[in-house]
């Protein structure tokens, strides 16, 4: 009985999907200057994951059935495919769970700083460099590399498939533009790449075979934010929306995982 509420806290502080925030203005620090932030941000996978991970949890239970009944069921292709669907899914997509994120930023010129990134699911070294900086609009170009830190118990919900390896690393290009708000805050907005290479070996009861699937996926979209505050302190928003395109192959059959994703972020910040 006490499974469930487990697993919950569990994902709730190891969390369960690499991030697309960005986080950060089109403003670079001045030389010598440092950047801390603190938030949370909240994963919205797309529907394709969601329809995975339940109709995985349907096919346990018929699985679970079917055990019952003779130990050595074999599962289907149909059932297994479906269950390593969730599993990749999962791997690159996560749950809609908060997850905590705590960033450092410091100035190595004007026009260039660098920062570090981490949270429960992942961790991330950017740099970003001005190349525009008009009075109204400022623009920079970051580009960042994160190596997933997700934990196996995510995989847990997946009752009746063991994951035996895990890796996902990211490529995240954003094109940031934006201004000030005078001395009160900051305005960003931009298109965003994100290049993902998932790689997954699991292996499903009853069945001796590791499953392999090793692909790499693509986010395009963009995102916009702001921060307010007075002097030192900020708190900020953000909300990216990207589109997903995930077409793996699995067990032979190209699936479908892709579409609409979303992630919202709010926090503060601390400059000096």
């Amino acid at each position: 009985m006490m499974r469930t509420p487990i697993l919950l806290l569990s994902l709730l502080f190891l969390s369960c999907a690499s991030s697309i925030s960005t986080l950060q203005p089109a403003q670079t620090l001045k030389e010598g200057a440092f950047h801390l932030s603190m938030g949370l941000e909240v994963p919205i996978p797309a529907s394709q994951l969601r329809n995975a991970v339940d109709t995985a949890k349907d096919i346990q239970d018929d699985i679970k059935a079917s055990l019952l009944a003779d130990p050595n069921f074999v599962p289907t292709d149909e059932q297994q495919r479906d269950l390593l669907n969730a599993a990749v899914g999962l791997g690159f997509n996560g749950l809609m769970t908060p997850q905590p994120v705590l960033i450092a930023r410091y100035g190595i010129r004007d026009d260039l700083d660098a920062g570090i990134y981490y949270s429960g699911a992942s961790a991330k070294v950017d740099a970003k460099f001005r190349f525009l900086n008009e009075k109204a609009l400022t623009g920079a170009i970051s580009i960042g590399v994160s190596k997933s830190l997700m934990k196996g118990v995510v995989f847990d919900l997946l009752e009746k498939i063991k994951v035996e390896d895990f890796s996902r690393y990211d490529v995240h290009i954003p094109i940031l533009f934006g201004g000030t708000f005078g001395s009160m805050g900051r305005y960003w907005f931009g298109p965003k790449y994100i290049y993902s290479k998932v790689k997954i070996d699991a292996k499903i009861t009853n069945i001796d075979d590791t499953l392999n699937v090793d692909h790499g996926f693509h986010y395009v979209g963009g995102l916009v934010g702001a921060s307010f505050g007075y002097k030192y302190a900020f708190v900020f928003a953000e909300i990216t929306a990207m589109h997903l395109t995930a077409n793996p192959t699995i067990l032979g059959e190209e699936t479908d995982l892709g579409g609409l994703v979303l992630m919202p972020a709010a926090g503060l910040s601390l400059e000096y």
